[in-house]
């Protein structure tokens, strides 16, 4: 499976699983991810911005649950082969809110997915 392939399931996974389930349109979230990939994957590193900027767009998704996502997938990068770079927004956080928002993640029972055992 490819890179973007993959982050695009975990991605919908992440969705699926979170507090963003309902809120944000997993098809509209990918079609954005999908479509600015070129520009947003460069030399091994992918800018989360575009997902951000996607889920952020849909109408009930709130800016901490974007981020709360962002945190999430920053975490897996190693199993997704990836090194992701969070927004600004996300990293200008003060680190103690980074964790708590990364802890609160942890409390929902988010996961990345099934279909990609270990990540």
């Amino acid at each position: 499976m490819d890179l973007m392939q993959n982050f695009l399931e975990v991605l919908a996974n992440v969705i699926r699983t979170s507090p963003l389930a309902g809120r944000a349109d997993i098809t509209t979230v990918q079609a954005a991810v999908s479509s600015s990939w070129a520009q947003a994957f460069k030399d091994g590193t992918l800018d989360l911005r575009p997902t951000f900027n996607a889920l952020i767009s849909c109408a009930r998704v709130e800016l901490m649950d974007a981020a709360r996502a962002c945190l999430f997938l920053k975490s897996r990068e190693r199993r997704l082969g990836l090194t992701l770079r969070l927004p600004s927004v996300v990293e200008s956080l003060a680190h103690d809110v980074r964790v708590a928002l990364l802890e609160q993640v942890s409390r929902q029972g988010v996961h990345s997915g099934v279909t990609n055992p270990g990540v």
